[in-house]
C-alpha cells in the first residue's frame, strides 16, 4: 500500500512539474523527437549501405582466362547444345580443381562467351541492340570465381601462380571503394550522433535544472521534513524518462511508419539492390534508441539535480 501512495506522489508531482512550464516541456518533447528521427535516419542509412555492401562483398568475384580458351570456346559454342553443356566439365575439370582448391574461393563455374554476351545484353538493356548488330561474339569464354574479399590479395598470388592462367579481372577496387565510403559514412553517422546525444543530455539536464530552480522552497520543505533524497528526485526523474524516452518512442514510431512507405516505394525500382527487411531494421532501430534514450535520461537527470544540492538545509 506504501508503495502504491508513493508511486501516486511521484506521478502527481512528475504531472504538475510538466504543467508549471508546459509550453517549455512541450518544445522539449518536440525536440528530443526530432533529434532522435534524425539519429534514426542515420541509422537507417548506415544499416542500409551496410547491407548492401555486404551483398556486394558476397558477390565478389574474379574472371579468369585460360590460356587457349579461344579453341575451347569455338568447340563449345559450335557443337550441339546437349554436348556444351556437358564439355566444360569434361575437359576443364582439372583447371578448375585447381581454382576451386585454392583458400578462399567459395565457387568456380565456366562461363560461355555465348553465355557472357547474354549477361551484358542484360546489362546494357535498351542499349542492348548494339551488340546484336555485330557480326561476331566479342565475348571470350572465361571462369567465375566467387571469393572471400577479406582473402582477396592472397587468392590472386595464387590465382597469378597457375601455368594455365592467361590473365584475369576482379572487383576488388570497386568493393574497396565501398568498404572505404561505408567506413567513412559510419565515422559521419557516429560523429552526429555523439553530437546530438550531447545535445539531447544539455536539454534534459537544463529542463531539470529549471524544474528544481522552480520548486526550491518545496525542495527546501521537503529536506526539512525529513524527506529522503530519492522521495525528491524521483520526479524530476520520471520527468526527464518523459521528456527522453517519450521522444525516442514517438519517433520510432515515425520512423516505422516512414520506412514501411519508403521501402514499398522503393522495392520495384531496385531489384538488383534488395533493402534490408523491415523487421531487421525496425527491431535493431528500437534497440538502439531506447537504449540511447534510457542512458541519457539517467545522465541529464543527474546532472540538472546538481543543482538541487545547494538548497540543503
Amino acid at each position: 500500500m506504501r508503495f502504491f501512495e508513493n508511486s501516486n506522489h511521484a506521478f502527481r508531482e512528475t504531472t504538475l512539474l510538466f504543467r508549471t512550464n508546459l509550453m517549455t516541456n512541450l518544445l522539449s518533447l518536440l525536440s528530443t523527437t526530432l533529434i532522435f528521427l534524425f539519429l534514426a535516419l542515420i541509422f537507417v542509412g548506415w544499416k542500409t549501405s551496410s547491407h548492401w555492401i555486404s551483398l556486394l562483398q558476397d558477390g565478389a568475384e574474379i574472371q579468369i582466362f585460360e590460356k587457349r580458351v579461344s579453341e575451347k570456346e569455338s568447340t563449345i559454342d559450335t557443337a550441339a547444345e546437349s554436348v556444351s553443356s556437358l564439355l566444360p566439365a569434361i575437359e576443364n575439370q582439372s583447371f578448375t580443381s585447381k581454382i576451386a582448391q585454392i583458400s578462399g574461393v567459395k565457387e568456380v563455374s565456366f562461363i560461355t562467351a555465348s553465355e557472357a554476351q547474354i549477361r551484358m545484353t542484360a546489362l546494357m538493356g535498351d542499349n542492348a541492340d548494339l551488340l546484336l548488330q555485330l557480326d561476331k561474339n566479342p565475348f571470350e569464354a572465361f571462369y567465375e570465381a566467387k571469393i572471400d574479399i577479406n582473402l582477396a590479395d592472397d587468392i590472386i598470388k595464387a590465382i597469378s601462380s597457375i601455368p594455365e592462367v592467361e590473365r584475369f579481372r576482379d572487383n576488388r577496387d570497386i568493393l574497396k571503394r565501398l568498404q572505404d565510403i561505408e567506413t567513412a559514412m559510419k565515422t559521419i553517422g557516429m560523429i552526429i550522433a555523439i553530437a546530438v546525444s550531447l545535445l539531447t543530455f544539455v536539454l534534459v539536464s537544463h529542463i531539470i535544472r529549471t524544474g528544481v530552480e522552480m520548486n526550491k522552497s518545496q525542495i527546501k520543505t521537503l529536506r526539512l521534513l525529513g524527506a529522503p533524497e530519492s522521495h525528491i528526485a524521483i520526479p524530476f526523474y520520471l520527468l526527464g524518462f518523459l521528456l527522453t524516452i517519450g521522444g525516442a518512442l514517438v519517433a520510432t514510431v515515425l520512423a516505422i511508419t516512414s520506412l514501411q512507405i519508403l521501402w514499398d516505394h522503393l522495392a520495384s525500382p531496385l531489384p538488383f539492390l534488395p533493402l534490408p527487411s523491415i523487421p531487421s531494421v525496425t527491431s535493431n532501430l528500437t534497440i538502439i534508441l531506447l537504449s540511447i534514450a534510457i542512458i541519457l535520461a539517467i545522465s541529464g537527470t543527474r546532472s540538472g539535480l546538481s543543482a538541487a544540492k545547494k538548497y540543503r538545509s
